[in-house]
């Protein structure tokens, strides 16, 4: 989906860098803030004003209740941004968090008794709705 996204919306990204990386479990990069949570990419877009760093994780969350630390992460995150800003420089960096879950959106609805507005202001987005990537997109090079 993802490469699908850059491809259709090259106009997106003419003055951007696009990189996905894959975090090693346990060894790479995690937050013990999100109890030893590793997410399993990192996507990282450079432009000529800001660096965004995105932190992604695909997981089922059909077992997992919305107020799980890697859920919360979306939120934790934004205190390590601010940290980080006072070392940042001229160039900024934009930290952001996304689960991006296999589990279907009915099903999350159920289970969680949120709708999906209330679930995509958690940085959770499911692979049923064909846009995720997409607003994925939009959330991360508007903030």
């Amino acid at each position: 989906m993802l490469i699908d996204y850059a491809e259709a919306k090259r106009d997106v990204f003419d003055d951007k860098s696009l990189f996905l990386l894959r975090n090693k479990s346990k060894v790479g990069m995690g937050f013990f803030e999100a109890g030893n949570f590793y997410p399993d990419f990192i996507l990282w877009i450079d432009t000529p004003k800001s660096q965004y760093v995105t932190f992604i994780v695909p997981k089922g969350l059909l077992n997992i209740p919305k107020e799980d630390p890697k859920i919360q992460f979306h939120k934790t995150i934004k205190d390590l941004e601010n940290r980080l800003a006072v070392t940042a420089g001229e160039k900024p960096i934009v930290l952001n968090s996304f689960i991006m879950s296999s589990t279907k959106s009915s099903d999350l609805k159920e289970r969680w008794c949120i709708d999906h507005i209330e679930r995509e202001k958690k940085n959770v987005y499911t692979l049923d709705d064909s846009k995720s990537v997409e607003k994925m997109f939009e959330k991360i090079l508007n903030t």
